[in-house]
C-alpha cells in the first residue's frame, strides 16, 4: 500500500463527505471498496512497484488493503 495511505483515505473521505453520509454506505471503508469495485479500481492505493507483471495489484494485496480499511476506517465521517 502507499506509505501515505491514511492521508490519502482521510482526504478522500473529507472530499466526498456528503456522498458516504447521504449515499446508503455503512463507513469510509465501505464507500471506498464499493467505489473501486465499482469504478476507479484498486491501482491508486499502491505504489507502482508494488504491482505484479500485468501492471495490477494481486488479489492479496486488494484483500489485505480491504483488511486494512475494515479494521481502520469503520465509521462514517464527521
Amino acid at each position: 500500500m502507499r506509505k501515505s495511505i491514511d492521508t490519502y483515505i482521510k482526504s478522500i473521505a473529507s472530499d466526498n463527505k456528503k456522498f458516504i453520509l447521504e449515499g446508503g454506505y455503512e463507513s469510509v471503508a465501505d464507500y471506498i471498496i464499493s467505489n473501486a469495485e465499482n469504478g476507479t479500481g484498486y491501482n491508486e492505493y499502491f505504489d507502482d512497484s508494488e504491482f505484479d507483471e500485468s501492471g495490477e495489484p494481486t488479489q492479496e494485496q486488494i484483500d489485505e488493503l480491504k483488511n486494512y480499511l475494515n479494521d481502520n476506517y469503520d465509521y462514517m465521517p464527521e
